[in-house]
């Protein structure tokens, strides 16, 4: 398991970079977890993917995509910021309601928590 990671995080744009000082031949397991801020009852989801060292977390989520049934997401692209989570297992973020997804690195671990937030 890969433990060297770093993340960078753009503000309310939902474009975080993972830093891996690592070999490119290694991976690291990543835990994913959702949780919706908004709607307490609403259950959080969480699982592991494995990514080759080095990917952005939108390859991360890419990834996990394509390998893990049941596992959804969308995105825009923003010339000037990059891509911008807009919606996860079918959860959207809504501008007419003030919510936005926001994704935190849990303190540098191999860990990424993606939230739906109110602004």
């Amino acid at each position: 398991m890969v433990s060297c990671i770093k993340f960078s995080l753009w503000v309310l744009v939902l474009v975080v970079a993972l830093d891996f000082a690592c070999s490119d031949h290694e991976v690291a397991h990543v835990t994913l977890q959702v949780v919706n801020d908004v709607d307490p009852n609403w259950v959080p989801y969480t699982t592991v993917v494995t990514v080759p060292a080095g990917q952005s977390v939108y390859k991360l989520l890419l990834i996990a995509r394509e390998t893990i049934p049941g596992f959804t997401f969308e995105a825009t692209y923003h010339a000037q910021w990059g891509h911008h989570v807009t919606s996860i297992n079918n959860l959207a973020a809504d501008d007419n309601v003030n919510t936005f997804w926001q994704l935190e690195d849990m303190n540098g671990l191999p860990h990424v928590q993606a939230h739906l937030r109110k602004w």
